[in-house]
């Protein structure tokens, strides 16, 4: 594990759901649980006064972060496995939703980018040997 590059990617992803809000805990810990070299990190954000809430961090280079509750995997391949098929069911809802046609362009690009963002999960869930 690259573990600059990690730490790097961690405190980057983390600062952008606290800026988005995705979380309201008083404080947090962050850690990394998995990381493909320079690639794909998978996390843990804790909130550091209740050890009971926590959300799994997806992120990484050519790949949009992401947050999802604890409870929807065990492991960070499961994880992975949960985001492609999340982003696979967003490219179908961008592609089929009645306002698509308004902003076709715009709606086709960010269907299109989130279509390759899952099916390269998919295909890194499938990869057995970097588990």
């Amino acid at each position: 594990m690259d573990n600059t590059w990690s730490k790097n990617k961690l405190a980057k992803i983390v600062q952008e759901v606290l800026d988005q809000q995705r979380v309201r805990f008083p404080a947090v810990e962050a850690a990394v649980v998995w990381s493909l070299h320079q690639s794909v990190l998978v996390a843990q954000l804790r909130n550091a006064t209740n050890d009971n809430e926590w959300y799994w961090l997806i992120g990484g280079e050519n790949l949009s972060t992401d947050i999802a509750a604890g409870a929807v995997a065990n492991t960070p391949k499961e994880l992975v496995r949960y985001f492609a098929l999340r982003w696979q069911i967003g490219v179908e809802h961008l592609t089929t939703r009645p306002d698509a046609r308004i902003n076709m362009f715009s709606t086709h690009e960010k269907a299109k980018e989130l279509q390759k963002m899952a099916e390269g999960l998919y295909a890194l869930a499938e990869t057995e040997d970097i588990w």
